[in-house]
């Protein structure tokens, strides 16, 4: 039995990118017997500014803070980073939550951290939120010293990516920048 309704289906092969919110109503649709349609307009982007990117040959991660219109509650945004992840064969974005921009900021500041203590260790350091409830939807770890530390981003579900000679500052600042952002707007 699919818990998606045949509405939400043709949204879907029509290209529009539901968020999970507005899943959950398509899945609350899906279980009633009256046909109800949705009462909610496509999301729209009100601002965004790009914070930073991570970039390594064809690897590159672009972090752009942005509000957009709240599907489910008329008037309301939703303030997130949204994170481009592209290699050379593949993509993927990944939208990290208000809320969820502390967290990972925290764990960017730790790895940032450790790796200036430590400048000679050659040890992996990881932060990978898997003490955090909910997980983070992004972990970093650090490996390596000098121009050939790696920095790795990945997150549940996605392919870890590799940037060479980019230091946990870096990842730090983008997160720092999107707190003062998301605070001005």
């Amino acid at each position: 039995m699919s818990l998606i309704t045949p509405q939400a289906r043709q949204w879907i092969r029509a290209g529009l990118r539901l968020r999970c919110s507005v899943v959950a109503i398509c899945v609350g649709l899906a279980q009633s017997q009256t046909p109800v349609r949705p009462q909610f307009e496509v999301t729209s982007i009100i601002w965004s500014q790009v914070l930073g990117q991570l970039e390594n040959g064809e690897t590159r991660a672009t972090f752009t803070a942005l509000a957009v219109t709240d599907p489910v509650h008329a008037g309301k945004q939703l303030r997130e980073v949204r994170a481009d992840l592209v290699t050379s064969d593949w993509k993927s974005v990944v939208n990290v939550g208000e809320v969820e921009i502390p967290v990972l900021k925290k764990h960017a500041d730790w790895l940032a951290k450790v790796a200036k203590d430590y400048p000679k260790s050659t040890d992996a350091f990881s932060d990978r939120g898997e003490r955090d409830d909910p997980t983070p939807p992004l972990y970093f770890e650090y490996r390596g010293a000098g121009k050939d530390a790696i920095l790795y981003l990945g997150g549940p579900g996605l392919r870890t990516l590799q940037f060479t000679g980019a230091p946990p500052s870096e990842i730090a600042a983008i997160f720092a920048r999107a707190m003062k952002v998301l605070q001005v707007h």
